[in-house]
């Protein structure tokens, strides 16, 4: 039989972290009719498959057949982004061209239509040339937020050492819109305030931008309007084509499994909003020195905490729990877990004994606590994440950071802040946790400004079944 729901490629870069804002837009796109290709590497089908188990939806996993230089094991490399990026510019691209050859041949792949166009993550911008060469569109993804990125494309293009500053030091970042944005040096990335035209950042994401801005047919957006509004719009200033914001792209309520991992039992014992969760995502880690100094914060916080434990950046992964302060766990066994390596974090999100997520930033994570109304410790690492902390501390309002070599004392000071009920600053940032919580989730629920974007996105690629001939001009 004929297959005739519509088709749709999902190609995310190699990072854990960008397959998971795809993996929540393959979900809406299924849950509106479409066939979803999800093209994924070996490492990620695995994460893939935990989230989509329970779905029930029509997305179809297809393997590419990479040769990764890198072994991918968070558990055991902590610090791997940087490179997969790399190789995502490179290894991706044969295996991805001979995939489409076979959708687009006569009788496709599997019975299935060719896909009327191809979504990928904004690393991917030679995608863009590829959809052209089999004459579909393509659609940027964009993992990182728009007020991120707006000052990733200020700062890497213009350069930190060509910029104004201020009074007091700080870099005045033109291109923001209505905001009037301050960095110091200590809020970028590392090796940003140094960089000059020779850097290869700076080569990278001049080009990688220009391609996004002007080649994507339109961009989707891992946010919802009542968050960054300002910064939508400054976004979509840049775009040729339209930019639809659709977040927060979390799993579906019904596609949700109901976990058993232990620590939610743990947590059953616990107060509501009396313990501190910590953990720096995938993909990043912190260094010995910082993981003793946060331990000892923890410790004398005298707060319960659920710590997950991955290798410190400058040692490895044998005999981890040695590397934390001697007798720790025999003094906070009483009111802290320690899990080594992963645990299921929306699950934990989402129970009431969360008080604080102490975090590395990045937008996967914060999006999560968002939707959980969950206030923040910020404790950014490296890319955009530092962008991110002062945006959650400044705007949103829902956080406050640590800042880099922070002493167990101001790792203490700033716990007891987020969740002690008589600090001012922790209860201001408890009432935008829960404020911001309610936005997102009228934001994805019917008539809310996310489903609205997503419906008149669904709209316009299925306009491309009446057009087969061109792309439309979108509006």
């Amino acid at each position: 039989m004929a297959h005739h729901r519509p088709h749709l490629v999902l190609l995310p870069s190699l990072g854990i972290g960008h397959l998971m804002p795809l993996l929540g837009l393959a979900t809406r796109l299924a849950a509106k009719g479409f066939t979803i290709s999800l093209v994924l590497a070996s490492h990620q089908i695995s994460v893939a498959q935990h989230r989509l188990l329970s779905s029930g939806l029509d997305i179809r996993i297809l393997e590419l057949d990479l040769k990764l230089e890198l072994n991918t094991n968070s558990n055991t490399n902590p610090n791997v982004l940087a490179s997969l990026v790399a190789q995502s510019q490179t290894i991706l691209r044969s295996p991805f061209e001979n995939l489409l050859h076979r959708m687009f041949d006569d009788g496709g792949l599997d019975g299935l239509p060719p896909p009327l166009c191809i979504i990928t993550d904004f690393f991917l911008g030679w995608t863009v040339e590829f959809a052209a060469k089999f004459g579909v569109p393509r659609i940027n993804i964009e993992c990182c937020p728009p007020h991120a990125m707006n000052l990733v494309e200020s700062l890497w293009t213009i350069l930190p050492r060509n910029l104004e500053r201020s009074d007091s030091g700080r870099y005045i970042v033109p291109g923001q819109g209505n905001n009037l944005t301050l960095l110091s040096a200590s809020e970028m990335t590392s090796g940003m305030v140094e960089a000059d035209a020779s850097h290869p950042k700076h080569l990278f994401f001049k080009t990688l931008l220009a391609i996004n801005q002007k080649g994507s047919w339109a961009t989707i957006l891992n946010t919802f309007q009542e968050l960054e509004s300002d910064h939508i719009d400054q976004f979509q200033s840049r775009c040729a084509g339209p930019v639809r914001a659709v977040g927060p792209l979390l799993p579906l309520p019904g596609a949700r499994r109901l976990s058993d991992c232990p620590e939610l039992e743990w947590l059953d014992g616990r107060p509501a909003g009396s313990v501190v969760y910590v953990s720096f995502g995938s993909e990043n880690s912190i260094t010995c020195a910082e993981m003793n100094e946060l331990a000892l914060g923890l410790e004398s916080s005298m707060k319960p905490f659920l710590w997950v434990l991955r290798p410190p950046t400058d040692a490895g992964s044998d005999a981890l729990g040695e590397l934390l302060p001697q007798g720790l766990r025999a003094r906070t066994e009483h009111r802290g877990q320690i899990v080594m390596g992963w645990t299921d974090q929306l699950a934990v999100l989402s129970h009431p004994a969360i008080g604080a997520f102490l975090t590395h930033c990045g937008w996967n994570s914060l999006l999560e606590g968002i939707s959980c109304g969950v206030p923040f410790i910020c404790w950014p690492i490296n890319a955009e994440q530092p962008f991110n902390a002062k945006f959650i501390e400044e705007e949103a309002k829902c956080g406050l950071r640590i800042w880099k070599g922070a002493s167990r004392d101001e790792i203490r000071r700033v716990i007891k802040s987020v969740l002690d009920d008589e600090d001012e600053a922790g209860k201001a940032v408890r009432r935008n946790a829960i404020r911001w919580k309610e936005m997102a989730e009228g934001a994805v629920c019917e008539g809310g400004s996310s489903a609205k974007n997503l419906d008149s996105l669904v709209a316009d690629i299925l306009a491309l079944q009446r057009r087969k001939e061109k792309p439309i001009a979108l509006g």
